[in-house]
């Protein structure tokens, strides 16, 4: 993922998104939290 307000890689699981896969460029929204290998997404929601 990219993000439009911090400059590192955010990781997420599509388990964590449910539904359809996302496509790229597909906006969403979602909450970071520190996970063991680094920033995690989070609440993954659709726009």
């Amino acid at each position: 993922m990219e993000t439009t307000t911090r400059t590192m890689d955010v990781f997420f699981h599509m388990e964590d998104v449910g539904g359809p896969d996302l496509e790229e460029g597909q906006e969403v929204e979602f909450d970071i939290e520190q996970a063991d290998k680094g920033p995690r997404a989070t609440n993954v929601t659709r726009l």
